[in-house]
C-alpha cells in the first residue's frame, strides 16, 4: 500500500506541475503587419538594421585578436590544437602550472603557432609560446 500511495502522489505532483506552469493565452494570436520593403537606390547595399547571429559571429571571428592559429609542440612538432593566442596561453598555463607567455626572456620554448595548418610547414611560425618556471630555494 505504501508504494501505491507514493506513486499516486508522484503522478499527482507531475500533473500539477505540467498544468500549472503551462502558458495560457487569453487573447487570440494576431500576426504582425507586413510592410513593403524600402525602395533600393543604386550604389547602396541592403544590410539588416539589426545584426543577425551569423553576422555577429563573423565580426567576432574577423577581429585581429581572435585569429585562430594551428599550435604545434616543440621540439617534437606534433599538432596540439587550433585556438587563439589567449586560449592557448590559458591552456598551457594549466598544463605546465607555470607562467606561459610570448616573451622569450628566461623562458623555455614549448609551442609554435602557425597561421596555416599545412604540414610540413610552408611558412614561418607567427607566435612562439614560452613557459617560465620559478624556482625557490
Amino acid at each position: 500500500m505504501n508504494r501505491l500511495s507514493i506513486s499516486i502522489f508522484a503522478a499527482g505532483v507531475t500533473i500539477f506541475c505540467i498544468t500549472s506552469f503551462a502558458k495560457k493565452s487569453t487573447a487570440p494570436f494576431t500576426p504582425p503587419a507586413i510592410s513593403a520593403p524600402a525602395p533600393r537606390t543604386p550604389g547602396t547595399t541592403s544590410t539588416p538594421a539589426t545584426p543577425t547571429r551569423h553576422r555577429l559571429k563573423m565580426e567576432t571571428l574577423l577581429r585581429p585578436n581572435q585569429t585562430l592559429y594551428y599550435w604545434y609542440s616543440y621540439p617534437y612538432d606534433t599538432y596540439n590544437d587550433r585556438k587563439t593566442v589567449n586560449d592557448e596561453i590559458y591552456e598551457m598555463w594549466f598544463y605546465y602550472a607555470a607562467l606561459v607567455d610570448t616573451d622569450p626572456s628566461g623562458g623555455v620554448l614549448i609551442e609554435k603557432g602557425y597561421y596555416t595548418g599545412a604540414y610540413p610547414h610552408n611558412q614561418l611560425p607567427s607566435y612562439f609560446l614560452y613557459v617560465h618556471y620559478v624556482y625557490q630555494e
